[in-house]
């Protein structure tokens, strides 16, 4: 027996996944482990209002004054990783 799970933009979700912020808030996501951080996620309220993956914070705050940046984190992407295979297990 085979799954498969599609969550879009996990990183992010995981990120969000206790910090659950207002609908109307734009937040986007960078990976600080890059030598030179860009958004490497989204979720739709900043895609709406114009941010776009690979623009730098500074770039992505233009477009939307009130965006929210969050970094990644591989312990949040881990527990939610772990949580999703014991959801999916019988």
């Amino acid at each position: 027996m085979f799954a498969t799970i599609h969550v879009p933009n996990f990183y992010l979700q995981a990120v969000l996944r206790h910090q659950v912020p207002s609908p109307a808030t734009a937040v986007g996501l960078i990976d600080e482990k890059n030598n030179k951080p860009v958004i490497i996620q989204l979720n739709p309220v900043a895609v709406t209002a114009g941010v776009l993956p690979g623009m730098t914070p500074s770039q992505g705050v233009g477009p939307m004054s009130q965006l929210v940046i969050k970094a990644r984190s591989a312990a949040q992407e881990e527990s939610t990783q772990e949580i999703l295979l014991h959801s999916a297990l019988p």
